[in-house]
């Protein structure tokens, strides 16, 4: 194998290398190896050659352009696989190789899959070399064969020349010649003008050529000052170029007979203003135009040309006409007519029933002669009422007593022998908006159980509709309209809740009261109580409650006693008094949870809390001294030994039984004595009736000639200010008797209480319901202050009566200092008489 593609093959290296494989290598290869024995061979080998490197081609060897242009170096390629990527390289004359990169280089684009050519932008020397493209694909990367870019280019070369002078308005011309490779772009024509070079605009109607065409420039007409120094530039892709200076001499006659037509000039705005200056002499005449008194100059021919006319452009106006030898001035006055200039002012926003003025003004030439509002597509009539102004002296609109029908699109138009100017739109908007005037929350008053739920509704007027937010004790805790409570709890949502409606032009507020109802809480604060035994100490069933509580339920022990008022006195004249009393408290909405007394026994002296706590209070024992607390020791002692004398005596005689009946003693330690109490009711007058509820008096045993001891239980009075000032049916001040709660207890053998039941069943212990009119009530008060004096004077003799009567309890107490036996006699019809003896007290309340 003689190829350059095969390598090996030889005795040192055996194996077989081809290079730059095509399809033409595929096939069956055998390996042969001879000796002096002969030759040996190998199994066939099977080559696949399954694609080629790519085939890269470029468009030409050689590719010329001058500096400054784009070029494209075309490129082709055919790859089996498909090639993936594409690129080129530079190398340069110094032996520098580049790879380009389209993607970061805005000189350069192509060099892709899609598009293997390269363009190359901008042109310059530096592009100059050879280019190389490559494209890859699965097999290798085949390259293209080399393509050389050759970049031309040079200044421009530039000669400027003239012959002879010019006279004054001939035409003459100053040739140019250019040798550029590229080709000029532009050429530019400059004079020194006070030794300064500047530019010839050669579009102006003076002058013709100085283009790449006709470089060459040539003045058309003549003219003195146009002597000077000239010379010519030419530019091309590789710089510019500029010739010699040239010298050009001007002669002529000075300028004569100068005249402008027509005169005077007068125009509508918006036509051309044309104005011919004419004038004789030599060299040509140069014409000026100036404005006033301004040195600028408008135009520099002999025909003023204004197109377009505007206002701006009326006044006097000057041509001068000139050359080397002389000038002349002439003058025109141009008057510019024109529809009116209307301005008018955006208004603010106005207010209903308030008056507001729209701003109108205008310039107008000739004078305006009517002044026309509008408002949208319809025309105002200006009546001096609700409109006013509209004149030409006073253009302006005032619109009063503005409501929401004034809102809209206004213009003014203003008229003159022109035509009729109009304003820009103006858009008036009126705030009739209102700050909230009215406020309310519905429901009007709300009462809800704890627990359960309930929705305030808040309205209010105002415009725009107001926002509307809710507060508690000064803290806003909702907003909306509605406020909606799922579960209505007392410490919370009891007491005033507040709305407030707020729009942008003001806020309003109201108050509803939340009434929480609630079943009383307990708000005592001593539930532990020690006591010397004959103290009394006062339990109060404290609470809170909405509505308050009316009732009271007392237990002892676990037992219930009947007291149903809120303060219960126990006596303590036993030990056996000591124990647990609980209470509860009872309104409309439920009952209270149970408060606990826990009472214990001392012996001896108690000292007082430094401050009362709600809940009990304790009668002050104040510092007992040592011969009382003995004779306190000796009475319990006497006390103790006489109840066992009693019980002995009980137990072991039957007649006894008639005697242990009429004594105080406790039935059994899991049973307290039974204990019949008077309860007492207060309640206030209504407007038209005075009512007194039943009352329930005690009764006793008639054989028992007395009682040996009675347990009073005392309420504490909850003593309330009376207002000074007393209606019809409040209670007069000479009634203000002393009120009694008497209750009592009488302990009964086991056998006997069962008579007593009976007894008592068998007798109406009660009054009847009692109810009277306002003069009753006075005839009745008139009574008792009689009977008061006629009491107060028995008891001064030693003997007395004294009748007790509020608005809930009839009763009256016989009192006797001569007899040690009394008798309590209940009033009106039921006469009960009830032994008392002399240890028996009743308490104020």
């Amino acid at each position: 194998m003689s190829s350059a593609r095969y390598t090996g093959s030889s005795v040192s290296t055996p194996s077989l290398t081809i290079t730059n494989l095509n399809s033409n290598d595929t096939g069956n290869y055998i390996c042969l190896a001879a000796n002096s024995v002969g030759t040996g061979q190998s199994l066939q080998g099977q080559l696949t050659v399954i694609g080629n490197l790519p085939v890269v081609t470029v468009g030409q060897s050689t590719y010329t352009t001058n500096i400054g242009n784009t070029i494209t170096l075309a490129c082709v390629v055919s790859a089996n696989p498909a090639h993936t990527a594409v690129y080129w390289t530079q190398h340069s004359s110094n032996g520098n190789t580049v790879t380009l990169n389209p993607a970061s280089s805005t000189k350069y684009s192509g060099s892709t899959i899609q598009s293997p050519s390269l363009t190359i932008n901008n042109v310059d020397f530096s592009d100059e070399g050879n280019y190389i493209c490559h494209a890859t694909n699965a097999v290798g990367t085949g390259q293209s064969s080399q393509t050389f870019l050759d970049v031309t280019g040079n200044i421009p070369t530039v000669t400027a020349s003239i012959i002879g002078s010019a006279k004054v308005a001939n035409p003459v011309t100053i040739t140019c010649t250019i040798i550029a490779t590229p080709a000029a772009t532009r050429i530019v024509w400059q004079r020194f003008v006070n030794n300064a070079a500047t530019t010839i605009d050669t579009s102006s109607i003076r002058y013709s050529g100085g283009t790449t065409s006709i470089p060459s420039l040539t003045i058309n007409i003549v003219q003195a000052d146009d002597q000077g120094l000239y010379f010519c530039q030419a530019l091309n892709t590789v710089g510019t170029g500029t010739s010699n200076n040239v010298y050009l001499t001007v002669t002529g006659d000075g300028a004569t007979s100068i005249a402008i037509r027509p005169s005077p000039i007068t125009v509508n705005e918006g036509q051309t203003i044309t104005a011919t200056c004419t004038a004789q002499g030599s060299p040509t005449i140069q014409y000026t135009w100036f404005k006033g008194n301004s040195n600028t100059q408008l135009s520099t021919v002999s025909v003023l040309q204004i197109p377009s006319s505007t206002r701006t452009d009326a006044g006097t106006y000057l041509c001068r006409a000139s050359n080397t030898y002389g000038n002349a001035d002439a003058k025109v006055t141009v008057e510019v007519q024109y529809i009116p200039d209307v301005t008018i002012t955006q208004p603010s926003q106005g207010s209903g029933g308030q008056a507001i003025t729209i701003q109108c003004s205008y310039v107008s030439n000739p004078g305006a002669t009517n002044v026309i509002w509008s408002k949208g597509n319809q025309g105002i009539t200006v009546d001096g009422s609700k409109y006013v102004g509209g004149t030409l002296s006073n253009p302006s609109l005032t619109i009063t007593n503005l409501a929401a029908s004034d809102q809209g699109s206004y213009r003014c138009s203003v008229v003159n022998s022109v035509g009729q100017g109009d304003s820009s739109s103006v858009t008036l908007s009126v705030d009739t908006s209102t700050a909230p005037s009215y406020i309310r929350i519905l429901p009007v008053c709300v009462v809800v159980n704890e627990g359960e739920s309930f929705t305030l509704t808040c309205e209010a007027d105002g415009d725009p509709a107001p926002t509307f937010n809710w507060y508690k004790n000064d803290v806003m805790i909702h907003q909306g309209a509605v406020l909606y409570i799922a579960n209505a709890n007392w410490t919370i949502h009891d007491g005033l809740t507040v709305c407030k409606a707020t729009n942008s032009k003001g806020s309003r507020q109201t108050w509803e009261g939340v009434h929480v109802q609630y079943k009383p809480v307990s708000t005592v604060t001593q539930t532990r109580i020690s006591h010397i035994v004959g103290n009394p100490v006062s339990l109060s069933c404290d609470t809170r409650a909405n509505p308050s509580a009316t009732a009271w339920e007392w237990f002892y022990n676990g037992y219930a006693l009947s007291s149903t008022s809120k303060v219960l006195v126990v006596d303590r004249d036993l030990a056996s008094d000591s124990g647990q009393y609980t209470c509860r408290a009872v309104n409309g909405i439920g009952t209270s949870s149970d408060m606990t007394f826990n009472i214990a026994v001392l012996i001896g002296t108690v000292t007082q809390p430094a401050e009362p706590v709600t809940g009990a209070s304790i009668i002050d024992t104040a510092a007992l001294s040592t011969g009382e607390i003995v004779a306190i020791l000796l009475a319990i002692l006497f006390v103790l030994l006489l109840i066992i004398g009693i019980i002995v005596c009980c137990c072991c005689q039957e007649k006894c039984a008639s005697l242990c009946g009429g004594k105080k003693e406790r039935i059994s330690p899991q049973a307290p004595p039974k204990r019949v109490e008077i309860p007492v009711y207060y309640q206030e007058p209504d407007e038209s009736v005075i009512s007194l509820r039943k009352l329930e008096i005690p009764t006793f045993k008639k054989d028992v000639e007395k009682p040996v001891d009675y347990n009073v239980y005392r309420e504490q009075p909850v003593r309330k200010a009376r207002p000074e000032k007393h209606n019809m049916y409040s209670r007069h001040p000479d009634d203000e008797d002393e009120e009694y709660v008497i209750q009592k207890y009488q302990s009964f053998q086991p056998e006997e209480t069962e008579k007593l039941d009976k007894r008592k069943r068998s007798i109406d212990n009660t009054y009847s319901d009692v109810t009277c009119t306002y003069e009753e009530e006075e005839r009745r008060r008139k009574r008792r202050r009689r009977r008061k004096k006629k009491n107060k004077r028995l008891r001064d003799e030693g003997n007395g009566e004294e009748e007790i009567e509020n608005g809930d309890v009839l009763r009256s107490k016989l009192r006797s200092r001569r007899s040690k036996h009394g008798t309590f006699r209940a009033s009106r019809d039921h006469e009960q008489d009830v032994i008392v003896s002399e240890n028996v007290y009743y308490e104020q309340e």
